[in-house]
Formats: C-alpha cells, sequence, structure tokens
C-alpha cells in the first residue's frame, strides 16, 4: 500500500504544452516541484553522469543485442552473436568472471529473465528455438523449444507460468514453462538427439495455443509485453498501431495441456487461437514502433519507434498520458525504451548518439548518456536502483553500465 501512496495522483504545475522539451530548463524544476510535492527525492544525475559508465569488456564479438537484469537486480544478462553471458557486474565487470550459455547455433535475438525467479532466464535466437536456462546449473543444461520461424521477440507472463513468442512471420505462440520439462527429457519423452537438441537439452516442445496466427494484412508485429498484473496483452506493430487485448484469463484448461502434449509429441503445432478481446488499437505514431516498455507500477505504457517521439499511454484506458508525449528528446529512431524499478524514470535509445533520461511525471528530460557510436538496441535498469545497463549494436559490440 506504501507504494499507492508515493504513485498518488498530485496537481502538477501548469505547462504550455503538453510536448516536453528535451533541454528546457522549465520543465526540469517543474519536475523537481513535483518529486518535491510527492516527498520523493530528486536523483543528483550531474553527480552521477561524473563518473564514467562502467564498460563489461568484451561482452560480444560481433554486437550486442539485448541487455536484462534479474528480478532480484543481482546478475545482468546480454546476448549477441550466439550466446547468453551473465554477469555479476558488482563483483566484475570483466569478461573472465562472466558466465557463457552456449546452445543457440545463430545470433540471440532476446533474453529475459524470469519475473519471480532470479535464476531462470530465457532466450530466442535465429536458430528458431527457445532456450530456458537456470543459471545455478554448472553445465548448459538448458530446456528447449522449437519454433517455426526466427524469433524476434519474447515476453514472460508476470506469473512465470507463460512466455509468448513473437516470429518472423507475426505469428505470436503461447508456451507453458512446465511443459518444457525439467531433468533429462519432458513430459515422459525420451531424448530425440537432433541437431536441435544434444545431451545436455531437453526434446522440442510446441506452444499449448497461439495468440495471434500468421497474419494476411501486411502488419508486422515488433514488439510484445504484458501488463504487471498479466492482465492485458500489448502489442506493436509496423503501422504505427498499439493494440491491447484481454489477457485476465489464459483460458488453458487441463483438457487444452493434454491435447498440447499429445500435439507436441506428435511433432505438430498448436491449431487454436486464444479468444482474446481486443480492448484497445489506435495509432500511436506515425511511423513504425520498435520498442515498448511497460511500468512496473502498472500505470503507463511507453512507446517508440521510427518518428522519433516518445509516447506514454494510460495502462488503465490507454489515453495518452498527462504529461503527454516527448518530440525532442530524440532526432533519430528509437530502438528501446525502460523504466526504471520505481516507474519514475523512463531511458530511450536508438539511432542518436546518447541515451536520453526521462522522467514520466512530466516527460522532461533529466540527463543525457554521450553514446559516440549510436546505435543503442537495448535498455535495462536495475530493478530497483537508478543503474541502467545498455548495449551497443556497433561493431565493438559494446555493453556499459551508468550509475554503478
Amino acid at each position: 500500500m506504501a507504494a499507492a501512496k508515493v504513485h498518488e495522483k498530485v496537481v502538477i504545475p501548469s505547462s504550455s504544452s503538453n510536448i516536453t522539451s528535451s533541454t528546457g530548463s522549465e520543465d526540469l524544476n517543474r519536475t523537481k516541484i513535483l518529486f518535491q510535492l510527492r516527498q520523493l527525492s530528486f536523483p543528483d544525475w550531474a553527480k552521477v553522469g561524473a563518473r564514467n559508465p562502467k564498460e563489461l569488456k568484451g561482452a560480444h564479438k560481433n554486437k550486442a543485442s539485448f541487455v536484462a537484469w534479474s528480478c532480484d537486480g543481482n546478475w545482468l544478462a546480454t546476448c549477441g552473436d550466439d550466446c547468453v553471458k551473465v554477469w555479476a557486474p558488482e563483483r566484475s565487470t570483466d569478461v573472465r568472471g562472466a558466465k557463457e550459455l552456449k546452445g543457440h547455433e545463430r545470433p540471440v535475438a532476446q533474453v529475459r529473465w524470469d519475473p519471480s525467479n532470479p535464476n531462470i532466464l530465457a532466450s530466442i535466437g535465429q536458430d528458431r528455438t527457445l532456450r530456458i536456462w537456470d543459471n545455478r546449473a554448472e553445465n548448459d543444461k538448458v530446456s528447449v523449444a522449437q519454433l517455426p520461424s526466427n524469433a524476434l521477440n519474447l515476453a514472460f507472463h508476470p506469473s512465470s507460468r507463460y512466455i509468448a513468442i513473437g516470429d518472423r512471420d507475426d505469428r505470436v505462440s503461447l508456451f507453458d514453462v512446465r511443459m518444457l520439462g525439467s531433468g533429462d527429457s519432458a513430459a515422459g519423452a525420451p531424448s530425440t538427439g537432433s541437431d536441435s537438441t544434444t545431451a545436455n537439452t531437453r526434446p522440442t516442445a510446441v506452444p499449448v495455443a497461439l495468440i495471434r496466427d500468421v497474419n494476411q494484412k501486411g502488419e508486422l508485429i515488433n514488439e510484445i509485453a504484458w501488463t504487471p498484473d498479466g492482465r492485458q496483452f500489448v502489442l506493436t506493430s509496423n503501422t504505427g498501431t498499439l493494440s491491447a487485448m484481454q489477457s485476465s484469463t489464459l483460458l488453458i484448461d487441463e483438457t487444452s495441456l493434454q491435447s498440447a502434449t499429445e500435439r507436441r509429441l506428435a511433432g505438430q503445432a498448436p491449431t487454436n487461437v486464444l479468444p482474446w478481446r481486443t480492448t484497445h488499437s489506435f495509432t500511436a505514431h506515425t511511423a513504425t514502433i520498435f520498442c515498448l516498455a511497460m511500468d512496473p507500477c502498472g500505470r503507463y505504457a511507453a512507446s517508440a519507434g521510427q518518428d522519433s517521439m516518445i509516447g506514454l499511454w494510460n495502462t488503465a484506458d490507454w489515453t495518452s498520458a498527462e504529461a503527454g508525449m516527448n518530440a525532442s528528446a530524440m532526432t533519430n529512431s528509437v530502438h528501446s525504451l525502460g523504466f526504471s524499478g520505481d516507474g519514475e524514470f523512463l531511458a530511450a535509445g536508438g539511432e542518436d548518439a546518447w541515451v536520453e533520461i526521462l522522467a514520466t511525471s512530466t516527460m522532461a528530460s533529466v540527463h543525457r548518456i554521450p553514446t559516440p557510436l549510436g546505435d543503442t538496441p537495448s535498455v535495462a535498469w536495475h530493478p530497483w536502483r537508478h543503474v541502467l545497463a545498455y548495449a551497443s549494436d556497433h561493431w565493438n559490440a559494446s555493453v556499459h553500465i551508468f550509475g554503478l
């Protein structure tokens, strides 16, 4: 209940426009006043920024595509090339202190941590596999699910029970984590011995259902996410459309699970599309939406993309948040967004030579982190500290941590 008090609605000093300036001192002062009204401490970003961000040396060979913190903040996962690496940045930023998770045969697109278990993480790659790893294991033992197409994005359900996967065919599949098995076999099935599974992997699984089937209308799904309460599933597209589906009931009963198990053992794909109702669908941007982020406190969703605008939306009714939209923080395409653990700040990165930090209460820019090479495909806040990890898609494949 204490968190609700922190985020209660207060009157914001008037502003001439709901489009905020990335450098306006008036907006920054208004933000600081708002923090004072809510009895919150405003970070000294200038002091934090005076320290050079720490670099994870030798993170990846060609590029670093994604970064993600475990739910307890002890581990940072990075991916790129054909591997996932797990770091303990508080102890070491040298690659010799990182654990390398091997198994993907082609570049890894994304990695996400289980929202409630700090030892479990999932990754997807261009080898058409979903892999679930246990960071405690001494070897690379992993659960594997074969995907129908190259995977682009993944999202854990807040319960940790389900994973949604979006692929290049714009199909969104739902996997039950329990059906991927534990031990050396899944659901009693023998190891296949195929190229995609080794002695250290489990047999291939198939989805229990489809959230969205292959789209014939040419709309491309670029990002997916659940709201923190699991009641809404959100998708963004290349048309600038943001859609929210009602997913409070997953509608996966035991009969469906048994049927899915039989299909999995037979190597068959699911045929049932979940009857989730689309409650909201609207044009959020004038061009392709590349990234989507959820406020951990459940109040907002943020979106950004090719039009360089950063939008903030109320998840209760999907109207524009009171703080409005920031149209000046970035000048080129935005490829990554991330909320801080307290929901008070939003980081944005992309093709510009910086990562911008904005206050969600006003969408005013509060700090800018230089990234001279540009190309920032992923940003991730520590779950309870104002510490930000960000990846570089440039040839040097660097990962940096700001505020550590």
